[in-house]
C-alpha cells in the first residue's frame, strides 16, 4: 500500500521533470533567449506547487546539460548556443570493427625512451619503454594503418612478447587502473608518409595519411600511455556533433 508520503515524493519527482522539460522548450523554442535570467527556486517552487529542492534539482539538470549557467547571489541564466563547438568522436575498436580484418605484431620490445617519447610520457631519457607496434590489414590484406604504443617500463613486468598482442588503450591500462579515473587527451593531423612507413604500408611513394595521437592520463595527472595511429587517407575519417 501507497502512504501519502510516497505519493508526495512521486509527484515531486514527476513535477522536477515538468519544470525541467517547460524550461527547456522556452530556450529551444527563443522564449528565454541567451542571457535572461531563469524564474528563482522560490517561484518555480510556488508555480508547480512543488518543494524548492525539486526545483533545484530541475535548475541543476538543466545546468549539467548546458541549457543554463547560475551567478552565486544572483541565479541562474540562459547559456549561449554552443553549436559551432563540436565533440569529435574517435574510438579504436569502432576503428577496428568497421575497417580491420586482421592485425599483425610488428614489434614489440623495451627500449631506451626517445626524447620525444620520454616527454609525452614524463619520464627521464634514461627510463625504459615497451614499445608495441601493429600493422592492421582490411579484408584483403592490405595494410591500411600502423598503429605504435609506449607504456612506461617497471622492471619485473612479465615478458611482454608472450603476453602482448593487439590491445586498445583501454584493455591495456585497465589492468593498472579504472578506466573512470582516466582521462585521454587526442590530437589530429595530416602528414605526408616517410619511407619507413611507406615500406610498412606497402606505399610506392609517399601520400598524405591521418596521425590520431592518444595519451592515457590518470586522475593525478600522470601520463601512463602514449601512441600515435598512422591511417591511409581512404580510412581516416573522423565524425563529430555540434555540442549542446
Amino acid at each position: 500500500m501507497i502512504n501519502n508520503s510516497q505519493m508526495r515524493f512521486s509527484m515531486n519527482a514527476i513535477k522536477y521533470m515538468q519544470i525541467l522539460e517547460d524550461l527547456k522548450e522556452q530556450i529551444e523554442l527563443g522564449g528565454l533567449a541567451p542571457g535572461d535570467m531563469l524564474p528563482s527556486e522560490n517561484s518555480l517552487s510556488a508555480n508547480y506547487g512543488v518543494s524548492r529542492m525539486s526545483a533545484r534539482k530541475a535548475l541543476l539538470l538543466l545546468s549539467e546539460k548546458g541549457y543554463i549557467y547560475s551567478v552565486p547571489g544572483k541565479g541562474y541564466f540562459v547559456n549561449e548556443p554552443r553549436y559551432n563547438k563540436h565533440i569529435l568522436y574517435f574510438d579504436e575498436t569502432d576503428f577496428i570493427k568497421r575497417y580491420v580484418e586482421n592485425i599483425k605484431l610488428h614489434q614489440v620490445d623495451i627500449i631506451t625512451a626517445p626524447e620525444d617519447v620520454a616527454a609525452e610520457l614524463g619520464l627521464a631519457r634514461s627510463k625504459k619503454v615497451i614499445l608495441i607496434k601493429n600493422i592492421l590489414f582490411n579484408e584483403d590484406e592490405v595494410p591500411i594503418a600502423i598503429d605504435t604504443k609506449y607504456l612506461p617500463y617497471d622492471r619485473g613486468q612479465p615478458n611482454i612478447e608472450d603476453e602482448i598482442g593487439y590491445a586498445t588503450f583501454p584493455e591495456i591500462i585497465t589492468n593498472q587502473v579504472s578506466l573512470f579515473s582516466v582521462k585521454k587527451e587526442l590530437k589530429i593531423w595530416p602528414e605526408i608518409s616517410d619511407k619507413e612507413l611507406n615500406k610498412i604500408l606497402g606505399l610506392k611513394e609517399s601520400c598524405p595519411l591521418l596521425v590520431i595521437e592518444q595519451k592515457c592520463i590518470s586522475k593525478d595527472d600522470k601520463p601512463i600511455a602514449w601512441g600515435l595511429m598512422h591511417i591511409k587517407k581512404d580510412y581516416g575519417r573522423l565524425f563529430a556533433v555540434s555540442a549542446l
